[in-house]
């Protein structure tokens, strides 16, 4: 109920066309609307792990342990949800998510990449842009960093080849996609990154 939420809130409602998406700050508040698009819904919840995925470079953490991201959401240096956060960084990410699941649902990518959808997510960014992350709290350097991105994930000939370059370079580390216990340690996600840097 934070006044950065009602205002990330605004900010997805300002975007139309093919990117538009819904932020839902309070639970179930868009199910009774029927001009919503259930599967353009973006959730705190998923807000939350997609932006930290890509952000925080933590894909382990968000799938099981969410309570302590949250938890830390408030603290300095969290970078979650901070005052002084640009919107941008944020909705690139639902965005992000968004197409990703819609990949997943047309069948182009196969559904048992779901259980590491956001370590295709943390990868993403790094496959679609050679920038490095910029400060969350600068909004010039945010939108050169993220409008190419967002761009090219409204790009229906665009974007499906980088999530599945996401793919080959997951399928190139040696993680089994199925091990939950691995799927939660940093372990992967270290090993993920490794395949990156010598794709």
């Amino acid at each position: 109920m934070s006044d950065f939420q009602k205002n990330l809130q605004h900010y997805y409602a300002s975007i139309n066309g093919e990117g538009k998406l819904f932020y839902e700050r309070r639970a179930k508040e868009y199910n009774s609307d029927r001009n919503v698009v259930k599967r353009k819904v973006i959730t705190i919840a998923n807000q939350i792990k997609s932006f930290s995925a890509m952000f925080s470079e933590n894909p382990h953490m968000v799938t099981t342990y969410l309570g302590t991201l949250v938890k830390t959401m408030g603290s300095p240096g969290s970078r979650l949800f901070e005052e002084d956060h640009q919107f941008s960084p944020y909705y690139m990410a639902g965005l992000a998510f968004y197409r990703l699941d819609s990949l997943f649902n047309n069948g182009t990518i196969d559904k048992k990449y779901k259980k590491v959808r956001f370590y295709i997510l943390m990868l993403f960014p790094k496959i679609a842009s050679n920038e490095k992350f910029p400060p969350l709290n600068s909004r010039k350097k945010c939108e050169r960093y993220c409008d190419p991105i967002i761009d090219k994930l409204n790009d229906e000939n665009v974007y499906p080849s980088l999530f599945l370059k996401a793919i080959n370079i997951i399928d190139c580390s040696g993680s089994n996609v199925n091990d939950k216990e691995a799927l939660k340690s940093r372990l992967m996600t270290d090993n993920i990154l490794r395949a990156y840097a010598d794709y």
